[in-house]
């Protein structure tokens, strides 16, 4: 029988302290047994703005237990630009549609990489 392939996408995983985050691993991890799980992140930080998170996060590939964890982060100077963005981000609006525009591309091919082997 083949098992059922999902991929988990969330902005933060854990060991990011919060409810969205504890419950996709929670959720992640008792699905395991029955289905190829695998979960795709920007970062899994606490205490930080999220903007600031992922762009600072690096790309990374790991394991909870059972479950591949795949943290797409920013790269060269696509990074340089989101980190200083992400200091304007909680306070200057004009910041917001061109951090979200230079990250949305790293989230796109991230989820297409992800994806490949997922029905």
């Amino acid at each position: 029988m083949n098992r059922t392939r999902s991929l988990f996408v969330i902005p933060r995983y854990w060991p990011a302290v919060g409810g969205s985050e504890l419950h996709t691993r929670e959720l992640a991890q008792r699905m395991q047994p029955y289905a190829d799980i695998k979960v795709l992140c920007h970062n899994s930080a606490s205490g930080i703005d999220n903007e600031l998170a992922c762009a600072q996060a690096e790309t990374l590939q790991q394991r909870d237990n059972q479950v591949q964890v795949h943290q797409a982060g920013a790269r060269g100077i696509r990074r340089q630009l989101l980190q200083g963005l992400a200091h304007l981000y909680p306070n200057t609006r004009a910041a917001r549609p061109l951090y979200d525009n230079l990250f949305a591309p790293v989230t796109r091919n991230a989820i297409h990489a992800a994806s490949q082997d997922r029905e």
